[in-house]
């Protein structure tokens, strides 16, 4: 039986760990061709090494999503094989967290860089390919705290907002050409990108959160692609937080005013 991805090409920026290794994974299972892209060559070898002891395709990316030069060699070296991109994940973040006038204005300007400005740089070299594919889709990997900014997350959810705008304005820009884009928010989810950091002083969970797999987020994502969703929770139920926290913001605030004092009551 045919794979419903046999003979789609797909590229995943953060591709060597967490979320998008997740996508990676899930997508060559499906039987698409997976460049896997980030910084590390020892994790991208073993991501694709991954991909092919499961029977699958993949193919090493060495680029930094913060510069648009190693962006653009390596939408490149996918042109080069004479392939166009029929899936394009834009996966690839980093986070701090910290009171606002405590953290060096350097980590603001760096999750900008690789948040918001990785992703715009990552459709700028890879758009073209896109044009070329047959399945013509994007994902763009957010956050829950674009919608809703829990203290400490000044600098993070600022850069993972700008995504959404971004995320928001290119699918109706693209629309005319067939291409579909689909905005991802997870909510907190156990990958490396949140180590150290979850469930302690900057990142408190709130009762009834669930700290989600990648891989759920990864499932979520491909039914997003399937269905051309244009934005997408995970898990789903977190839309209503989104929802109240842009209508009843202080409803957030009471939620976080609880927790602390909890911390402060212990």
């Amino acid at each position: 039986m045919a794979k419903e991805l046999a003979g789609a090409v797909a590229v995943v920026t953060g591709g060597s760990s967490g979320i998008g290794r997740a996508c990676a994974r899930l997508l060559a299972a499906r039987g698409a061709k997976v460049y896997v892209l980030a910084r590390s060559k020892e994790r991208l070898a073993a991501a694709v090494e991954e991909i092919e002891q499961a029977g699958g395709f993949g193919e090493v990316l060495v680029a930094d999503v913060a510069s648009p030069e190693e962006l653009a060699q390596a939408a490149a070296k996918v042109r080069a094989a004479g392939e166009s991109v029929d899936i394009l994940i834009a996966g690839a973040g980093i986070m701090d967290l910290g009171p606002a006038d405590q953290m060096p204005l350097s980590q603001y300007e760096a999750m900008m860089r690789v948040n918001y400005l990785g992703v715009v740089s990552t459709v700028q070299s890879f758009l073209p390919l896109v044009k070329e594919g047959r399945w013509k889709r994007i994902a763009i990997v957010s956050s829950l705290a674009a919608r809703v900014s829990p203290p400490y997350f000044g600098a993070y959810s600022a850069s993972k907002a700008a995504v959404t705008g971004f995320a928001h304005a290119l699918r109706q820009e693209l629309a005319r050409e067939g291409i579909r884009v689909t905005l991802v928010h997870p909510g907190p989810a156990a990958t490396p990108l949140v180590d150290g950091y979850i469930g302690g002083e900057y990142y408190p969970v709130p009762p009834g959160v669930p700290v989600i797999s990648p891989d759920q987020v990864a499932r979520a994502v491909w039914r997003g692609i399937q269905k051309g969703r244009r934005e997408v929770f995970v898990p789903r139920r977190l839309a209503v937080t989104a929802w109240l926290a842009g209508i009843a913001p202080g409803a957030v605030d009471g939620t976080y005013r609880l927790l602390d004092r909890g911390k402060r009551g212990k």
